[in-house]
Parts: C-alpha cells; structure tokens; sequence
C-alpha cells in the first residue's frame, strides 16, 4: 500500500512540474540569465529581444550598463524611446498589473532607473566597500518594439575574479 502511495505522490509532482513549465511559456515567463556582462571600462549595451551584448552602431539595444548606471535607449526624435520604473517587490510576483503607470524615459543625466546608493537598484556597504544589489527590487523595461521585461539584478561582481561592473541579472518577458 505504501508503494502504491509513494508512486501516486510521484505521479501528481511530476504532473504539477510539467503543468508549471507549460503554464510558464504560456505566460511568457521563460526566464533568461545573463552572467557577467563587463561594464567596467566601457558601456555594455543589451537588447533584450535579442537576448545578448550588441553595439550601438546601429542603436538596436534597449538597456545599457556602464559601472553602476542603468541606461535607457533615447531613441531618436523622441520615437522608439525605451521606458522604465524600479518595483519593490518580489521578481516572481512581479506581472503585466504593475505597468499601468511610472514608466519613464531616461532625460539627459536623469536616469529613469536611478544612480546613487539605496535610489535604485544597489545599495553601497561602507564596511566592506561593496556594491550590492537591494533584494526585492525589480526593473520593469518597456522595450523599443513595445514589450515589457521585468529584469533584476542579481550580481555585480565577476563571478571569476570579483572585479567590480561584471553584471549578473535575470530577465523575463512580460504578457
């Protein structure tokens, strides 16, 4: 009897991981990492439909990276512009519900997603001199095209060396 239990329990746990998976593509929530994007001696810029590094020779990126800034693509004539907001919340719970209002666009040296200690994304610990992303704290990025991300910080140091601008972050489409 108490195999028959322990093969029924297997069964419904692999059905309810199949279902979470199914479940997460259909809502668009396949989840990328990228690991170690440098932005240490020069801008890292990402597009996130693309899902990879790009330059900007041809301004296709969205969100770009430069020690502990956060950029958004301007556009050009104001069209195309990528906008963003920072959430305190949870990146699993973070959905489509939170984008009504607050996305903005980056206005000269205002950055939408904002520099500076405890502002927007990371926190500076004067103990040990770090740069450390805040738990819970999410960016939702509404691309060129259109489509919103929701991206969050996971890393700031190299994951080889711990040298300083090496980003980690994960990110997920929006639907």
């Amino acid at each position: 009897m108490r195999y028959t239990q322990s093969i029924k329990s297997i069964y419904l746990l692999v059905i309810f991981m199949l279902g979470t998976c199914f479940f997460d593509d259909l809502y668009g929530q396949e989840i990328k990492t990228v690991n170690n994007l440098e932005a240490n001696s020069e801008i890292a810029y990402y597009d996130l439909e693309q899902g990879k590094a790009v330059s900007d020779e041809n301004g296709a990126w969205d969100i770009s990276f430069y020690k502990t800034n956060i950029a958004l693509n301007p556009g050009t004539n104001g069209r195309g512009q990528v906008k963003a907001k920072v959430l305190q919340q949870a990146f699993d719970k973070t959905d489509k519900a939170q984008t009504k209002t607050g996305l903005q666009t980056d206005q000269g040296e205002q950055l939408a997603i904002p520099a500076g200690s405890g502002n927007g994304w990371y926190e500076y610990n004067m103990a040990d001199h770090t740069i450390n992303p805040i738990k819970n704290h999410v960016i939702l990025v509404k691309t060129r095209s259109g489509k919103l991300y929701k991206l969050e910080i996971l890393n700031y140091y190299s994951e080889k060396d711990y040298s300083p601008a090496n980003y980690s972050f994960r990110y997920a489409l929006l639907q």
